[in-house]
C-alpha cells in the first residue's frame, strides 16, 4: 500500500503503560498503519495486554523474541515493516493524534526524507495531564525546511533540532536501507543511528509541534547508576569525535569531545552530590580513559577542572555567569543611554 507507515514499538515488562502508548497509535487520524509490536521477552503481563488490543485491531502485529535489548528489537521490526514510512515508538510514550496525519501531509508535499516535531518531555505522574493539554492543541507552529547539504552542520551544532533520537520522526524506509541500530550499545543507540543516517545527507522538515510525549521515568536506562557505571556510557560521543576529526572536520570534533566531558560532569557532580564514591571513580576513569586520545588542549584543561578541582570548576563557573550578567546589564545601560531612555 502506497504511504503505509509502519509504527515500531519494542516492549519489555511495560504492562503499566503499553495499552496507552497503543492506544495513541491505533487512535491516529491517518489510517493507514501497521503497527509491530516486538515484545523483547516480557515477564509481567505486557504479552496479554498487547494481545487484548491486538483483538480489536487487526493492524497490530505481536512478535516476542528472547530478551536482547531495545536496538535488537528495533532491527527486527525494521526487517519486518512494509511500510514506505517509520516511526520509532517507545512503549512508554504517546503520539499527538494528528502526528502520522501531519507528517505524512508534509512529508508528501515536499519529498522530505525525514520528517520532525518537538520531543515533549514530562514526569510519569503528570502523563495523563499533560497529554490531554498537549493533544487538545491545535498547533500553528511554522515549518523549516533544512536541505541535505546542511544537514550535517545542523545534527552538529542545533542541540535544539532533537536530531539525536529516532523518536518524533516520520522517516522513509528507503533512506535506511540496510543500517540497523548497534545492538551492543547501552546507551547512545539513537544518537549513533542518526549520525550514521545524517552522513548519508538527507532532507529533513521540522515543526515545533508537540507530537510525542517522552515520559520520564527514574527506572530508565538513562536514570539507572548501573548503566551509568557500565564502561564508556558515553562512549558514542567519542565515536563522532573520532570520526568527524577523521574526515577532517575539526570544529565538530571538538564540540563532541567538549560534549562528552559535559555529559560525564553532569553525572559526576550529581554522583558527588549524593555521596556515590564508587560512580565517581567509574565516571572519572571513563574520562580518563577518553582523555589519554584528546584532540584539543581545551578539553584537557576542561577534564581536569571538573575531576580533579571541582570546587575550582564551580566556582569560576559562578564568576563567568556573573562576568556574564554584568556584561549584559552594562549593555543595556549603554543601549538605553543612546536612545536616550536612560
Amino acid at each position: 500500500m502506497k504511504n503505509l507507515i509502519s509504527v515500531i514499538i519494542p516492549v519489555y515488562n511495560s504492562e503499566d503503560y503499553i495499552s496507552v502508548c497503543l492506544h495513541s497509535v491505533t487512535e491516529q487520524t491517518y489510517p493507514h498503519l501497521e503497527i509491530l509490536v516486538i515484545d523483547d521477552g516480557s515477564e509481567d503481563n505486557t504479552p496479554t495486554l498487547c494481545r487484548q488490543i491486538a483483538e480489536g485491531d487487526k493492524r497490530i502485529k505481536i512478535y516476542r523474541q528472547t530478551n536482547q535489548g531495545v536496538s535488537a528489537a528495533r532491527n527486527r521490526g525494521i526487517d519486518l515493516a512494509e511500510g514506505e514510512f517509520l516511526v520509532f515508538l517507545d512503549s512508554d510514550d504517546m503520539l499527538h493524534p494528528r502526528f502520522l496525519e501531519k507528517a505524512l501531509e508534509r512529508a508528501v508535499q515536499t519529498g522530505a526524507d525525514m520528517v520532525s516535531g518537538r520531543l515533549v518531555k514530562i514526569p510519569s505522574e503528570d502523563m495523563r495531564t499533560e497529554s490531554g493539554n498537549c493533544f487538545r492543541q491545535f498547533w500553528t507552529e511554522p515549518w523549516t525546511d533544512i536541505p541535505a547539504d546542511r544537514i550535517l552542520s545542523q545534527f552538529h551544532e542545533k542541540e535544539e533540532l532533537d536530531l539525536y533520537t529516532a523518536a518524533c520522526k516520520l522517516i522513509k524506509k528507503a533512506l535506511i536501507g540496510t543500517l540497523r541500530f548497534e545492538e551492543q550499545i547501552l546507551l547512545g543507540e539513537d544518537t549513533l543511528f542518526m549520525y550514521q543516517l545524517v552522513r548519508k545527507r538527507f532532507s529533513l522538515t521540522f515543526t515545533g509541534a508537540p507530537w510525542y510525549l517522552y515520559r520520564m521515568r527514574t527506572g530508565s536506562a538513562t536514570h539507572n547508576w548501573n548503566y551509568i557505571k557500565n564502561p564508556d556510557p558515553y562512549g558514542v560521543h567519542i565515536r563522532i569525535r573520532d570520526a568527524e576529526y577523521q574526515e577532517g572536520r575539526y570544529s565538530y570534533a571538538a564540540i563532541w569531545e567538549r560534549r562528552y566531558l559535559l555529559l560525564l560532569k553532569e553525572k559526576f557532580f550529581h554522583a558527588r552530590k549524593l555521596g556515590q564514591k564508587s560512580v565517581c571513580r567509574s565516571l572519572r576513569g571513563q574520562a580518563r580513559h577518553a582523555m589519554k586520545d584528546c584532540k584539543f588542549p581545551g578539553s584537557m584543561i576542561l577534564y581536569f577542572l571538573i575531576f580533579y578541582c571541582p570546587s575550582l570548576f564551580l566556582f569560576g563557573r559562578i564568576v563567568f555567569r556573573r562576568l556574564r550578567k554584568r556584561k549584559y546589564v552594562q549593555n543595556v545601560l549603554l543601549f538605553n543611554r543612546n536612545s536616550g531612555k536612560g
